[in-house]
């Protein structure tokens, strides 16, 4: 999409030309249009669902973010993608949390092994293989993450001072990628901490929410894992979600609706 060219022109696409290629995505004729509908909706649904789901399960930490965003906003209508919501460390930190434990992108992105092979982790690997490491499996790989199979967002909150923690969540911050990296990571990664960071501060600052049913979790032990929750993904290249039914009642100290 940011290399689109017509012939002979040095420019690029429109908001006039992403406009009308939109218009053929229900017709299921342009791959540009499946792209930036996928893309921008279906990841954002999936780490929305996730950090909910999460947050549902672990009182204490939904209450230490209802305590920070009270504190960040007098009223509702107050909560706006803005620099005071992009203070909201613990707002932040609960959506990594859940990104990292519920990838929106379990799946590996594969790579093809070029001329000459590459070593990797110790071993050859020789050109024409396709390789790829699932983000699911990375991120709760033990060596980047203390209690890996645990939710705990304050691991995304380093106090700059302590040169072992800020180094923690530097190997952390390498260890989780949900946008991928490099110059093909996803371009909307701003985008999505802004998107979902509004939703879930709205939610959680006008309503007390419960599950209703249970499809969307996994007890553990299971899959090897001893320990903590797992939130119930089928991998389809993108996040494919068990039914996830929530109970919201309006807080009662809610100054407006």
């Amino acid at each position: 999409m940011l290399a689109a060219r017509d012939e002979g022109q040095p420019f690029g696409l429109s908001d006039n030309d992403v406009t009308a290629d939109a218009r053929f995505f229900l017709l299921g004729e342009n791959p540009l249009s499946t792209v930036l509908i996928m893309a921008g909706s279906v990841t954002s649904s999936s780490a929305l669902s996730a950090a909910i789901f999460f947050l549902l399960h672990h009182a204490e930490e939904t209450q230490k973010l209802y305590d920070e965003l009270r504190a960040a906003f007098q009223n509702y209508s107050d909560i706006k993608v803005n620099a005071q919501l992009m203070k909201c460390k613990q707002l932040k930190a609960v959506l990594e949390e859940a990104m990292r434990l519920a990838p929106p992108v379990p799946t590996l992105l594969p790579r093809l092994v070029g001329p000459g092979g590459i070593k990797a982790v110790g071993k050859y690997i020789p050109e024409g293989v396709v390789v790829g490491a699932p983000c699911w499996a990375i991120s709760r790989d033990g060596r980047y993450f203390k209690d890996p199979n645990l939710f705990k967002p304050d691991r995304w909150i380093a106090d700059s001072s302590d040169p072992v923690a800020s180094q923690q969540l530097a190997e952390a911050t390498k260890a989780s990628q949900p946008f991928s990296f490099g110059p093909r990571a996803c371009p909307g990664r701003a985008l999505a901490f802004r998107e979902n960071g509004l939703l879930l501060a709205k939610l959680i600052y006008a309503f007390e929410m419960e599950p209703v049913t249970d499809k969307s979790i996994i007890q553990t032990p299971a899959h090897g894992i001893m320990e903590g929750l797992i939130f119930n993904q089928k991998d389809t290249v993108g996040a494919h979600e068990e039914e996830l039914l929530i109970r919201c009642k309006l807080r009662e100290d809610l100054a407006e609706p």
